[in-house]
């Protein structure tokens, strides 16, 4: 199987995959974390490690570290989180990190008319966003895992967040159906599971 682990951050599902001999692109923009997976490589030639975030628009944008650093996002967080989740609103540090749409990175790897068979997108309300970046080639995939808020607007945890709702019918508009949904930490968000059924 090839599998996009986008927002791959310590490798949670990146090494069981490459442990059950999966081919994984993993992308992480922490660069830290994707220094830790990096050093990984020799030991799994499976694996392919990117310093760059997936994103609507190519180029170098602002990333919000965040503590704890999985909720580190291209999105910065909503001011109205500071005070509804107390927990998960500390803001670190502001970087720069090169964003690359995903069409443009299947182009300039030789992935054009290539089956992805697994997409897992974990990337802090730019979920919506990153599933856009395929374009066209959203058709070549297999399987998308992705989280998604189910927060109303006025109680986003980031700024423009990609919803719930919004994902499932851009999905379902081009073919994709939700196989299993887990609603998680007090409805705040969900993960989401779609099949293409192009591949039925």
């Amino acid at each position: 199987m090839l599998i996009f682990d986008i927002g791959a951050n310590a490798g949670l599902y990146t090494f069981p995959w490459l442990q059950d001999g999966h081919e994984v692109y993993a992308f992480e923009p922490l660069p830290y974390r994707y220094d830790f997976l990096k050093s990984k490589e020799k030991e799994f030639p499976n694996l392919k490690v990117f310093n760059f975030a997936i994103g609507l628009e190519s180029g170098t944008k602002e990333f919000y570290i965040n503590d704890p650093d999985v909720t580190s996002s291209l999105k910065k967080f909503n001011d109205t989180n500071l005070i509804l989740y107390p927990e998960i609103s500390k803001n670190t540090e502001i970087i720069k990190v090169e964003c690359i749409k995903a069409a443009e990175f299947i182009r300039k790897n030789e992935l054009i008319g290539k089956t992805i068979d697994l997409v897992k997108i974990d990337t802090q309300g730019a979920e919506f966003e990153v599933i856009n970046s395929f374009e066209e080639f959203v058709k070549n995939i297999r399987e998308i895992r992705c989280e998604a808020f189910l927060t109303t607007k006025d109680k986003d945890l980031y700024e423009n967040e990609g919803k719930a709702g919004e994902i499932i019918n851009y999905l379902e508009d081009l073919g994709f159906y939700l196989v299993g949904e887990e609603i998680e930490q007090n409805s705040r968000w969900c993960d989401m599971v779609f099949k293409n059924s192009k591949f039925d």
